[in-house]
């Protein structure tokens, strides 16, 4: 029994040491390096994918904004990037949303050539924006709710489309907040009756994300649900109590929390059906206790 504790006590140190792990580039790096950037205000939202060594960034854009805007912005953004990370990253495509006409943008392409041309001197300002072109497009409006898979349109990626659907009306079955990846899942469908494979993957990397995180909450949120109060007449009870109370704070807040930590709240609560048991419990208690309150910032012990 007290191995069994052990590995649940390593288990949950382990999961959350490699929460805060970066092993390669994520979105995340890619923002922060934007955000630092300060070429865009900081109140911009902006969404970033990862293709190999590209990086598809969009955002809102005023229409009021000159192509040659666009141009600039577009390679500020880039060379921030490649010049975090330039043996990773080559291409930077940004793609400007109108904020008006919100299916309409201008997309513009950064390699990293061109700003190793600029920065070494061999291109001047004049000949670099002229080298870099600006392509509009357009997304279709489509207001139709997909229900079931089988109203997508046939064509590219079906099977993967199908799936990743069915994912996300699971979610939203369980109450997951689907509004995102549902809204990108209509541009994905558009994507796909222009024939567009370029935006169509684009779209399912994004929203390959967007469902991986819609369904670690949605099943953190589940399992924090089914997650059972302790009794007073379980072996250290008062321990027990202060990781559920903590564990219903960060609900309750609406952040996001590790399922590896309920699932170990919960062997620790089965664990406690025996008194022979209670040194042990209150010490994974005390071990979850500590990693809760450091990883949430925000909640009071109980």
């Amino acid at each position: 029994m007290e191995n069994l504790l052990k590995k649940i006590i390593n288990s949950a140190v382990v999961n959350a040491l490699l929460l805060n792990c970066a092993w390669a580039i994520s979105t995340p790096d890619i923002i922060k390096v934007i955000q630092n950037s300060h070429v865009i205000p900081a109140n911009q939202q902006v969404q970033a994918v990862l293709r190999n060594k590209e990086v598809i960034l969009s955002m809102y854009y005023s229409p009021k904004a000159s192509d040659k805007d666009c141009k600039i912005d577009a390679v500020l953004l880039g060379r921030a990037i490649m010049n975090r990370y330039p043996k990773d990253i080559s291409l930077v495509r940004v793609y400007f949303y109108d904020t008006v006409k919100n299916n309409e943008y201008r997309m513009v392409v950064v390699r990293s050539g061109d700003i190793k041309s600029f920065g070494g001197g061999n291109l001047d300002e004049n000949l670099l924006f002229s080298l870099i072109d600006v392509v509009k497009g357009k997304l279709n409006s489509n207001t139709r709710v997909l229900t079931n898979i089988n109203m997508l349109a046939p064509g590219i990626r079906l099977e993967e489309r199908q799936s990743l659907l069915a994912s996300i009306l699971a979610c939203k079955k369980h109450g997951g907040n689907v509004s995102v990846a549902m809204n990108q899942f209509m541009k994905l469908e558009d994507a796909v009756k222009a024939n567009n494979e370029y935006l169509v993957d684009k779209y399912l990397i994004s929203i390959k994300r967007e469902v991986d995180i819609l369904t670690y909450n949605t099943q953190a949120k589940i399992n924090a649900e089914n997650s059972q109060a302790p009794s007073p007449s379980d072996a250290s009870y008062n321990e027990l109590a202060q990781v559920y109370s903590l564990i219903t704070q960060v609900q309750d807040h609406g952040d996001k929390i590790d399922s590896q930590l309920i699932s170990t709240y919960d062997q620790l609560h089965n664990l406690s059906k025996s008194s022979a048991n209670a040194s042990q419990v209150a010490q994974g208690c005390r071990l979850l206790t500590n990693l809760l309150l450091s990883k949430y910032k925000f909640l009071k012990p109980y």
